[in-house]
């Protein structure tokens, strides 16, 4: 009798999000990555008004940044990630 190739398929193992990873980064519509800045939390009655501001803003993600992202948050694409 000769050996026939089995109809198994291979277990696929469950990727899972890192959780820190998808509390701090948003995923925009493209594949980008964006996040707050550090450094609102306490401390900013001395620090200028347009530092503030500017504190205000998100900051993208670099591509070596988008690179390490997208192997934390493997489902990054689906609307609901957790």
């Amino acid at each position: 009798r000769s050996k026939v190739a089995s109809k198994r398929k291979t277990k696929k193992y469950k990727l899972k999000n890192h959780g820190g990873a998808v509390a701090r980064w948003m995923v925009m519509g493209g594949g980008m990555f964006k996040r707050a800045q550090a450094g609102r939390s306490h401390l900013n009655r001395k620090m200028r008004v347009w530092k503030k501001k500017a504190k205000r803003r998100r900051v993208l993600a670099n591509t070596t940044q988008r690179k390490f992202l997208r192997k934390l948050i493997p489902y990054h694409k689906r609307r609901y990630m957790r």
